[in-house]
């Protein structure tokens, strides 16, 4: 044993102990670091073993044998040796020997402190895949810090550049630097001297994993983790000294909208669920005020089916009766396009219905992207994004419709608009083949009559005002 730094020979995993056959060490059962390093054993002082710390933490047995090892000068590095020689060096005929020994009854399966329980709930956190992943890592000592690098050969400073430690370790960097320790006292996380957070990223850990009252809001901690770590690099690649108070409440803000998705998910998949079951996720939901109209869109596709489905629900703010419509279109290309008549079809029903202030919402993410960036989706520039020029399309017989209601009365007008409905069923029946049930046809006239009867109160009507509602209903038409 030289100076005990041989790869950060580990206490609880590594096989240094000399026993029959070498293994790691035993503990007593008091509570421990579970990456206690070899090297943390000597005192540097008299350069022995401190033997105090060996009776703290070791069963009796082990304490004998790490006492009875020789360490070597401080600056004498350690060596590989072979157990099972005399010499320390390995010979084929030692190695036949030790393959042949009965191991059943020696190989102890739990030495020390076991950190598997701590990694596999990383796996089970209410997160976003990315950070689990991080958390993992966290615990396997595979963050990229500067001790880590400097450990795989890389020539860089080994100090924090936030504070100025002397070493920028996994647990300094996210509990112990000054900008981490202020945005973890800014938290809801309560932090306690000697308790949280400590020295020991594991005790850390478990203690946001487990030990945090249930009365504190403890669940956005993986963001706050992931925040930390991402403001460290940016102080490292771009020289940005990003504010702790600023970091905490964005990670807050995106824990809030990520549980807040989860939520309306499993409500869509599953509908209500008990939120007390769901400890420690705070309820989020669309803004309760909000002026205007708010449009649901979805579409309904299936590869062996003739038609699609399209449909809508709307609300408004001012307290109306909801509305939603359905139909059935010919099958379309793909579930996207479909997505996109479906949008397009609500648009233009928004439009009939004089509704203003109309945000849409869509489950589809592939349809938010296209309205955001058409010029990046090719594929529907020409069968379906030349109609998301609807104030364009719609200028002609909005025009039509805007001169008929200057020439006719508002009776007129409104039978004109209400026109547009058997018009189009009629067209669909001649040139897209489609048959209409009696009951489909009977709901329509009801409609249509209903409508009629509580909108039209005077009719007049002029010859120009005639003409502009047939463009009206010819323009409507033709662009459907």
């Amino acid at each position: 044993m030289g100076n005990g730094r041989i790869v950060d020979l580990t206490v609880w995993e590594d096989p240094w102990i000399p026993a029959q056959l070498p293994r790691p060490a035993k503990s007593n059962g008091s509570i421990v670091d579970p990456s206690l390093k070899v090297n943390n054993l000597i005192d540097t002082r008299s350069n022995f073993w401190n033997v105090d710390l060996l009776q703290a933490i070791f069963d009796p047995e082990d304490v004998a044998l790490i006492s009875a090892l020789p360490v070597g000068a401080p600056t004498k590095e350690d060596t590989l040796g072979w157990h099972f020689t005399k010499s320390g060096k390995y010979t084929v005929k030692s190695g036949y020997h030790a393959t042949r020994l009965d191991t059943s009854g020696t190989n102890v399966s739990f030495m020390g402190p076991d950190i598997t329980p701590l990694k596999a709930y990383s796996w089970q956190v209410q997160c976003p895949p990315k950070i689990r992943h991080f958390l993992w890592q966290i615990l396997t000592g595979c963050v990229p810090v500067t001790e880590n690098l400097r450990k795989r050969g890389v020539n860089c400073d080994v100090g924090c550049s936030r504070c100025g430690a002397p070493e920028e370790t996994i647990n300094h960097t996210l509990f112990q630097c000054h900008p981490a320790r202020q945005i973890w006292a800014l938290s809801q996380i309560p932090t306690v001297m000697g308790n949280f957070p400590t020295e020991s990223i594991f005790a850390n850990m478990d203690h946001l994993f487990w030990r945090v009252p249930s009365e504190f809001y403890s669940s956005a901690f993986p963001w706050i983790i992931w925040y930390i770590w991402k403001a460290r690099n940016e102080k490292i690649f771009e020289n940005v000294d990003s504010d702790p108070l600023e970091v905490l409440r964005l990670a807050e803000k995106e824990a809030q909208l990520w549980q807040s998705a989860q939520i309306e998910l499993i409500n869509a998949n599953q509908g209500p669920v008990d939120l007390v079951t769901r400890s420690r996720v705070r309820t989020a939901s669309l803004e309760a005020t909000y002026s205007g109209y708010r449009c649901f869109v979805d579409g309904s596709w299936k590869g062996s089916d003739k038609f699609s489905g399209t449909g809508w629900f709307c609300t408004s703010s001012s307290g109306e009766p909801p509305t939603m419509g359905a139909a059935n279109i010919r099958r379309s290309l793909s579930p996207l396009h479909t997505e996109v008549e479906a949008l397009l079809w609500a648009m233009k029903c928004m439009i009939g219905a004089d509704n203003q202030e109309v945000a849409f919402f869509t489950d589809c993410s592939d349809l938010v992207k296209m309205v955001s960036s058409p010029t990046e989706w090719p594929a529907f520039s020409v069968n379906n994004f030349n109609r998301f020029t609807f104030r364009y399309d719609d200028v002609d017989d909005t025009c039509f419709m805007n001169v008929s209601l200057m020439w006719n009365s508002v009776g007129f007008y409104q039978i004109a608009k209400l026109s547009m409905i058997p018009v189009s069923c009629l067209l669909e029946v001649v040139f897209d083949k489609i048959r209409y049930s009696g009951d489909t046809k009977l709901s329509i006239g009801l409609v249509l009559v209903g409508v009629g009867v509580c909108t039209v109160t005077d009719v007049s009507v002029n010859t120009k005002g005639f003409v502009a509602a047939v463009c009206t209903l010819s323009t409507e038409e033709v662009l459907a």
